[in-house]
């Protein structure tokens, strides 16, 4: 481990082991760290105590192509032990499985739980998910859920999501992707705990063998403690890509930002690709990127002038990369 200033963490000792007998796999490792003196972040003398660490794992077939497992992972100083102690495993047949996994967290006299399973079904024509389906004409969406305890700047509450995703290849020709979510969740701009909402989608079109049309569009919606939409925020991202011959694509996008509370377009990048693999491992690349906000600016008097886009960043880099046999 490397400290702030430099310094690393002395490894006394160290030993691991791992293999299979019969129906079973084990694994696991054992470490000493020494206690060593070093100066942190703010330049104050600190100490990094003596640590153990250990790490076990063993896994046993099952009921023929099924299994279960034991995973533990720790860490114990003179002040604190830390640790996860993991159960998994899934059980198989031959167009089905369901997984598992249950563990709990150790801080000390402290810790809680946590769980996830999920159900895998398949057909001839389909195959389904306990939380995601993916039809066999390459679409489907995938849904999770989660609920929580959770704490944010010092505010405890319960956290939880309703996420979605799904996705379009149907054609060689173009690809799409719609997806969104809800949360309750703790806002850090605004320093208060409401919910958090998104909604987007994507579309790529190859319109030509070398020519490819594209735009991301997403909307992120803030709430207030009273339940009622704060701000909206929407982002569209096109882009246009050229590739006239396999080894060469010139990418040039667009990407905008526009705010629901000003009613004005925020920001904007234009941004440029370039990229040559003109030999093997070997490529140029020329990146630029122009980038505008609304940030305040004054004259040679020191007056603020009226909030209009203008250019904040300019960057440019030229990279070659050349890989020579001999």
């Amino acid at each position: 481990k490397l400290l702030p200033d430099g310094k690393r963490v002395p490894l006394i000792v160290g030993t691991k082991a791992f293999g299979r007998l019969g129906d079973w796999e084990y694994g696991g490792f054992l470490a000493m760290t020494d206690e060593v003196n070093y100066r942190n972040e703010d330049d104050v003398d600190t100490v990094e105590h003596r640590a153990h660490f250990g790490s076990g794992r063993i896994k046993k077939q099952v009921f023929g192509n099924s299994s279960i497992g034991l995973l533990f992972v720790g860490k114990q100083t003179k002040d604190n032990t830390y640790g996860v102690i993991d159960i998994d495993g899934a059980f198989r047949e031959s167009n089905w499985q369901l997984s598992y996994q249950f563990a709990r967290s150790i801080e000390n006299s402290k810790g809680d739980y946590a769980g996830s399973a999920g159900l895998t079904f398949s057909t001839n024509k389909w195959l389904t998910y306990a939380r995601t389906m993916q039809l066999r004409d390459n679409w489907g969406y995938e849904i999770n859920t989660s609920l929580a305890k959770s704490k944010d700047d010092g505010v405890e509450y319960n956290y939880y999501d309703l996420t979605f995703s799904s996705w379009y290849n149907i054609s060689p020709k173009w690809s799409g992707n719609l997806y969104g979510g809800y949360e309750r969740t703790y806002n850090f701009s605004r320093e208060y705990l409401a919910f958090y909402s998104w909604l987007g989608t994507s579309i790529d079109w190859n319109t030509l063998d070398f020519l490819e049309l594209g735009t991301s569009y997403d909307m992120f919606i803030e709430g207030n403690p009273d339940g009622n939409v704060e701000a909206i925020t929407y982002n569209a991202r096109p882009f246009v890509s050229l590739k006239p011959v396999n080894d060469l694509n010139l990418r040039v996008y667009v990407d905008n930002v526009f705010s629901s509370e000003s009613d004005k377009l925020e920001s904007m990048i234009v941004g440029v690709l370039f990229s040559w693999n003109f030999l093997p491992k070997s490529w140029v690349y020329f990146a630029f990127n122009d980038f505008r906000d609304r940030s305040d600016r004054f004259d040679s008097m020191g007056n603020l002038l009226p909030c209009k886009l203008h250019v904040t960043e300019r960057a440019s880099v030229l990279k070659i990369k050349y890989l020579y046999y001999f």
